[in-house]
């Protein structure tokens, strides 16, 4: 086995990549004696087995009539491997060796530090333990080994030298001498030793390059990784069969080595190797990860004995307790290790959270050094610039203030003080200078480099040159990014020269220092790749502009720079658009390129535009120092005589006063923008408004006030906007200003649709104030049953606030979709909820309210006339408008339309009723899976809606195509077939209905066979349910193609073992522009024309409700554009980037039936949790595996858990209850998800993305089940994608704090217990977790208004009882209205606005059953502390702190597995 995947993974790609015939004969010739070795025919296996005794040079010379015909397994092996083809003619080749290579090889060990590349070592050491092999004659690998000894020496075979590398060293340590094991260990050592520091002259090391050191430190790391997981796979099959380990898996001639032996030459020389040295030579060579993960090994093997072997004293400490000091094991995981190299490690990760988390575990305050790390990883350079003048003050070392003045020149660089960084380092360099009389050598000034950048941004280029001349280097061991920003200067100095081979000398090695450092970056994440790969962006378009600055006659065409900037043909330089991809945070080093380059081509109007861009970035970044230099020479580059076009000035003046109110300069914010009165305009007429609007803005702008009318007409509108919003949201003017001012904005610019979105959102929040301040005028409460509805049919200030907001909403959705999500679900809402008020069902309290209505309002009609009339006129504004916005816009509120196609209102019914016909008829392939169930309802009334819509649009695609037929013939046949699909819907629906309802006699079955579904279509007409053919509309007359479809049911059904035994189904799928030949509709094989698989699960919900998972997943989605579309100026978008919902498609296909999108390569937080173990631990403790911890069959689990629940349940003393759920489970069990994570992830820097993924989208997943009280969170409804570690959550049925009404309801936030806090690394959920959940929660407080509007549609849907009714309640023909319970739904909403206010409002409802006798004092100002909201920083901590609190954990269902 082992050799056939080195002929298969190895020796064919060494094959493939050798760059000579010399080097392919040596990979030829090992292949040939490698398929003697591994051929399995019986004869050859004699020959094998007669030749093992003494093996030479010429053993594998054999002749080609002495070899046997290749044998058919191998044969087939070689197939199956896709590599017979060209392997398969090195079974008749007669190579020979010619040389005496092996036999003249005098070289001894040690080797590495005699080597001068990392080709050398691994050559040399590989070669002289083949050849000791050979010697050997006890050894097992010798012949495959010495069949070995010619490609390693190819330079291109060095993935076969790294591939037989760890079997070379476990066969000497087995077999070899103990000369070879201590020659293993003393070059692991070496290799081990490197540090970051230059080595001596004298040294050979000094001549290795960077890359191969960093080579040879992964390889050495690859080497250890194999032999412990050998070594780990032996030790866990032999901790299972308790018997004699037998390494029988990796030999091939009949013997075996013993596992017990292996197992313990491993462990002996991982016991020699030191881990602080592993780390600190990672670190030096850039392995972060890799360091991270030694630190944190080291540190969790001094708790192994203590936690992990029962037989040890200190083991009987509380580590229940220990774990609820910190949430996670904390300081006893950080204990014994370098923590200055930890946050060093962490520092160069950007993992800063972890490194405050580990500062605080040490007991210490951070570092001056950690302060200004985290600083600068935000961008904060002058808060970065006053931490390090702090450290300046307080540090005399000399080494130490050098690197300190280092970083704040570097600080003044980052924040535009080009002259104070020139002056700085001259004063170094004349400093330095004064001390040379002293000594013989000159103190190099380090900060040389930064003042090159800072010269030729200046362009002070006979300073640059100075400086340049100033520093001298060494390209072989001088830092990647100091050369990067000396050729860079280098190059600049060339282009001001107009000396080409000077610019094309300094790019070529600019490009490489970037390469080189781009090779050990890449190894470890793209985000930390990512500056490296802007700095290559930098280095193409300064070389792009020396081919035109360069050439003499560049001064005739000064235009040309503009030009290519701007242009986005393909020989264009396309500048905007090549920056917009680029994330904000990192535009800086581009955009100071471009600005030089615009300035050496001597183009003002270009140097003026990037000049406005680089402060329009650092505004938005929280730069307003910065931003105001650059807007300052943005405005020196204006011209007062020339005939300028006014819209830059306007652009200046409109950011100047987004920076002046953002410094809280609200006042000198508006007043630049110059537009605080128009008091009276909007009682002009439109052409009267757009004159004076235009006198204004003459005023304003002077004579620059030059361009097109309409120009300025934009640019009023947008100052006009935007200084309402500040007046709005400061309170400075009245109700009736603000809305004049909007009015006329209106007016200026009526096709915007920001505006009208602005203006709809502030008459929305009118509404609501006017309702709750009637309310309170009438001594009642808003939130109170009937309220809203006896305000809104009595209140006339109220309806024609609803109606004016309905206006501007839709006049927004006509003009663009850049709000749908905000907009739809609210304008929906509010014409629902207006138009199903009744004037009946009010006169309760308006009759109980006679004697104060009277203040309410003065209609001089009766009320509910006057009602049905305004009502009337909001259906009348709804379809009038409707006609003139897209299908496209209403398919993202498709739930919440079928939610009302039984509204009360008869013409909001209809309304609804034809809007879906017309999306089934414009997007049938997508939208009669959201409506495939309306027709299988158990409502009558709905099912026959469901059908009337599906007959309309059936209807109107044959009239349609019956027009087209004289037309557009392609056109027509669409439209046939679109119709055809929508006929065979229902037959089709209903047979995967009865896949799902399906039940076999034998209640054991696990499978069953498909019959073939038969419809009037093909199966390949329709597209899958999956999310990302579902999420976005697409026209089937244009580009139906870029969807998949099915073409084949898999042939078998998979039964899974859960209790409502879904039914996992497989499709082949085909490209939507594929045409099939044949379409069986059933299949057991896949077909060459398929394009994948798709797999879903049919499900049949007995008690729950699939549509509440369809819901959910569309809030999650809207949650996940939040995430995106969201930035903060602190947090740099660096957690942002990564929160995101993993989400699925559920498509219903009857109440109780639905199909699911199935999501690959997860599996549950229980499976993963028993699978995992602590190699650490002994070998047969009880605490070593995960298998006892989540076996929920055992007897003594159910009764220890009943036993500690009785403390409090059955006695109520829930202190003891704590306490013994510490001792039988916290104790007895203790953690081991951390290691599952290092086990499936074999690379480091995978292993670290992993557990970053579980952390932060555990933290974001915390933060949205908080907010709409998902419960249920047992460990078989929390799946962990095992691809990339990130968390997937099922099953939202227990919603809206359903869980609460559990039998032993749900008392806790979200699910974090033990072992997911295990999972989230050494500083438990203090680190990544704590600063995701802030993130989480930051953006969902700060959308309380767009998630209020996403989830009162969802709480108000008259379709879904969130309680749960019985469905029998249903059949029996009840209606909606009859069961639907408003007051909680309402109750819901104002829950969950109170969290996303800051309030902690889960109340343990076992606090009012059960009494306490625990002697614990109750807080009686419990309530009254749920009422006041907190912080961010304090609602996270509350929530972590209830989350993980024993005393709630203990009152949980069994099922639910706290300890897990």
């Amino acid at each position: 086995e082992y050799g056939l995947r080195l002929l298969t993974r190895t020796l064919v790609v060494a094959l493939k990549v050798a760059t000579n015939s010399s080097e392919q004969h040596y990979v030829a010739y090992t292949i040939q004696q490698i398929l003697v070795i591994v051929n399995d025919t019986s004869k050859s296996q004699e020959k094998e087995n007669s030749s093992k005794q003494v093996i030479t040079e010429n053993s594998f010379n054999i002749s080609n009539e002495a070899k046997e015909k290749m044998s058919p397994s191998l044969h087939d092996e070689l197939r199956s491997a896709n590599v017979l083809d060209i392997i398969e003619p090195y079974w008749e080749s007669k190579f020979n060796e010619k040389s005496k290579i092996m036999a003249s090889n005098t070289t001894q060990p040690p080797f590495f530090r005699q080597s001068q590349s990392y080709y050398f070592w691994i050559s040399r050491w590989c070669r002289f333990m083949i050849l000791r092999a050979n010697e050997d004659n006890s050894s097992t690998w010798q012949g495959l080994l010495y069949a070995c000894r010619t490609v390693v020496r190819s330079p291109s075979a060095l993935s076969v030298s790294e591939f037989i590398l760890p079997l070379l060293v476990l066969e000497r340590l087995c077999f070899g001498t103990s000369e070879d094991e201590a020659a293993i260990m003393e070059e692991l050592k070496d290799v081990f030793q490197l540090s970051g520091s230059q080595p001596a002259i004298t040294d050979p090391l000094a001549n290795m390059s960077h890359s191969s050191k960093q080579k040879a430190v992964t390889t050495a790391f690859n080497l250890i990784d194999t032999l412990r997981w050998w070594s780990n796979k032996e030790t866990e099959e032999g901790s299972k069969e308790k018997s004699n380990l037998a390494v029988s898996s990796i030999s091939y001639d009949g013997k075996s080595w013993k596992g017990s032996m292996c197992v313990e030459k491993i462990s002996d020389l991982l016991d020699t190797l030191s881990i602080e040295s592993m780390a600190s030579a990672a670190a030096a060579m850039g392995l972060h990860a890799r360091a991270l993960l030694c630190l944190e090994s080291k540190a969790r093997a001094q708790l192994a004995t203590r936690i992990f072997d029962s037989t040890s004293a200190q083991s009987k400490d509380n580590f229940g307790q220990m774990i609820t000091a910190r949430h996670g094991l904390g300081s006893e995981l950080l204990e014994g290790i370098d923590i200055s190299l930890l946050k060093e490690v962490l520092a160069k990760l950007d993992d800063f959270s972890t490194m405050k988390a580990s500062a605080k575990t040490d007991k210490i305050l951070m570092f001056d050094e950690d302060a200004i790390r985290e600083r600068e990883s935000r961008g904060d350079w002058a808060g970065a610039l006053t931490d390090y003048e702090r450290a300046l003050q307080s540090h005399t070392n000399t080494e130490r203030r050098a690197h300190l003045e280092k970083g704040s020149i570097q600080c003044l660089l980052k924040i535009g003080l080009h002259e104070s960084v020139l002056n700085q380092v001259n004063g170094i360099i004349h400093a330095s200078k004064k001390l040379q009389v002293k000594n013989t050598t000159t103190p190099v000034c380090h900060s040389i480099p930064t003042a090159v950048d800072a010269a030729w941004r200046l362009g002070r280029w006979d300073t640059l040159d100075n400086l340049l001349k100033e520093y001298n280097y060494n390209k072989g061991s001088a830092d990647s990014e100091v050369i990067f920003e000396l050729e860079v200067g280098k190059a600049m100095l060339g282009l001001h020269r107009q000396r080409k081979d000077e610019v094309d000398k300094a790019v070529k090695a600019g490009r490489d220092a970037i390469m080189n450092k781009l090779s050990v970056l890449a190894k470890d994440s793209y985000e930390r790749s990512y500056p490296s790969i802007v700095k290559l962006q930098c280095i193409r378009e300064i070389e792009d502009a020396a081919a035109i600055l360069c050439d003499s006659d560049f001064t005739d065409n000064l235009g040309v720079i503009f030009d290519l900037a701007n242009s986005n043909e393909s020989k264009g330089w396309a500048w905007d658009i090549r920056l917009n991809l680029i994330s904000s945070f990192q535009r800086s080093p581009i955009s100071d390129v471009r600005l030089a380059l615009s300035r050496l081509s001597g183009d003002k109007k270009l140097a003026r535009d990037q000049l406005f861009t680089m402060g329009k970035t650092a505004r938005k970044n929280g730069l307003f120092d910065l931003a105001s230099t650059y807007f300052a020479q943005c405005c020196c580059t204006l011209d007062p005589a020339a005939n300028l076009s006014k819209e830059i000035l306007g652009d200046i003046q409109m950011q100047l006063a987004k920076l002046e109110y953002h410094s809280g300069q609200s006042g000198s914010a508006l007043r630049i923008l110059g537009v605080e009165n128009i008091k009276g305009w909007s009682k002009l007429s439109e052409a009267s408004v757009r004159s004076e609007a235009l006198k204004r803005l003459q005023t304003l702008l002077g004579q620059s006030a030059g361009g097109s009318e309409e120009l300025m007409l934009t640019d009023m509108a947008k100052r006009l906007l935007k200084s309402t919003r500040w007046i709005a949201e400061g309170g400075l003017q009245p109700v009736s200003e603000v809305m004049e001012r909007f009015q006329v904005t209106n007016l200026l610019q009526p096709k915007w649709e920001k505006c009208h979105f602005e203006f709809g959102k502030y008459i929305d929040s009118l509404l609501e104030t006017r309702i709750s301040g009637v309310a309170q005028h009438e001594g009642l409460s808003a939130e109170e049953d009937g309220v809203r509805k006896y305000v809104f049919s009595d209140d006339m200030n109220c309806q024609n606030y609803l109606i004016m907001a309905m206006e501007q909403y839709l006049g927004a959705l006509k003009v663009s979709d850049a709000h749908v999500y905000q907009v739809l679900p609210r304008l929906l809402s509010l014409w629902f909820e207006y138009t199903s008020v009744e004037g009946d069902e009010t006169e309760k309290i308006r009759e109980k309210r006679k004697d104060r209505h009277e203040t309410l309002m003065n209609i001089s009609t009766d009320p509910t006339a006057f009602l049905l009339k305004r009502k009337n006129e909001a259906n009348e504004l709804f379809n009038r408008s409707v006609r003139s916005i897209s299908g496209e816009i209403f398919y993202t509120a498709m739930p919440q339309l079928i939610s009302r196609i039984c509204h009360p209102n008869s013409d909001t019914c209809h309304a609804v009723q034809t809007l879906l016909t017309r999306l089934l008829l414009k997007f049938p392939a997508q939208v009669m899976w959201a409506l495939a169930w309306v027709r299988n309802s158990v409502d009558k009334v709905r099912a026959r809606t469901g059908h009337e819509i599906f007959a309309g649009a059936q209807k109107s695609l044959l009239a349609r195509a019956e027009n087209t037929r004289r037309l557009d013939p392609r056109k027509k046949m669409i439209l046939e077939k679109n119709q055809k699909i929508l006929a065979a819907s229902k037959n089709f629906i209903s047979y995967l209905i009865n896949i799902a309802k399906y039940s076999p006699k034998d209640e054991r079955a696990r499978s069953f066979k498909l019959g073939k579904w038969r419809g009037d279509v093909e199966l390949c007409d329709f597209i899958p349910p999956i999310q990302s053919a579902l999420t976005t509309p697409i026209d089937p007359t244009s580009s139906i193609e870029s969807l998949p479809r099915f073409r084949a049911f898999h042939s078998g059904v998979q039964i899974m073992s859960s209790k409502a035994k879904p039914k996992r189904v497989k499709f082949y799928v085909v490209p939507g522009a594929h045409s099939i030949s044949s379409n069986p509709g059933l299949s057991s094989t896949k077909s060459p024309e398929d394009i994948g698989e798709l797999h879903f699960l049919l499900k049949n919900e007995q008690k729950g409700d699939l549509r509440k998972d369809a819901r959910v997943q569309d809030l999650n989605n809207v949650i996940n554009r939040l995430m995106t579309a969201t930035t903060t100026t602190e947090e740099k978008g660096k957690l942002r980037r990564r929160l995101a919902l993993r989400t699925f498609a559920v498509t219903c296909l009857s109440e109780d039936c639905g199909i699911l999108e199935w999501v690959p390569n997860t599996e549950s937080f229980r499976s993963l949790t028993s699978k995992a173990y602590n190699p650490q631990a002994a070998i047969y403790s009880k605490k070593r595996h995960g298998r006892r911890l989540a076996n929920f069959a055992d007897p003594n689990l159910k009764r220890n858990y009943e036993s500690c629940q009785n403390h409090y349940f059955k006695r109520g003393d829930l202190t003891k209850a704590a306490r013994s759920f510490e001792l039988h489970f916290l104790d007895n069990f203790p953690p081991l998800f951390y290691w599952w994570f290092v086990h499936h992830f074999q690379d480091a820097h995978s292993w670290y993305e992993a557990r970053n993924n579980f952390t932060t989208s555990a933290a974001l997943w915390s933060a949205v089940g908080h907010v709409i009280g998902l419960g249920d969170r047992h460990s078989e409804n929390l799946l962990i994608d095992t691809s990339n570690g990130s968390c997937v959550h099922v099953d939202f049925d227990c919603i809206f704090d359903k869980g609460l009404t559990l039998p032993k309801p749900e008392v806790i936030p979200f699910r974090l217990t033990p072992n997911m806090i295990d999972g989230f690394g050494p500083v438990g959920a203090e680190g990544i977790y704590t600063e995701s959940l802030k993130s989480a929660m930051s953006v969902l407080r700060d959308n309380r208004d767009t998630l209020i509007s996403v989830l009162e549609p969802f709480l108000k849907d008259p379709i879904i009882d969130w309680k749960k009714i019985g469905r029998s309640s249903q059949r029996q023909g009840v209606t909606n209205a009859s069961v639907r319970d408003v007051k909680q739904a309402e109750r819901s909403m104002k829950v969950i606005d109170e969290r996303l206010r800051g309030i902690y409002n889960l109340k343990n409802p076992n606090f009012t059953k059960i009494r306490r006798s625990d002697h614990v004092d109750i807080d009686h100002n419990e309530d009254m502390s749920r009422m006041i909201p907190l912080s961010v920083e304090g609602q996270v901590q509350k929530m972590i702190a209830e989350a993980t609190n024993h005393e709630n954990l203990i009152q949980l269902y069994i099922g639910w597995m706290p300890w897990i």
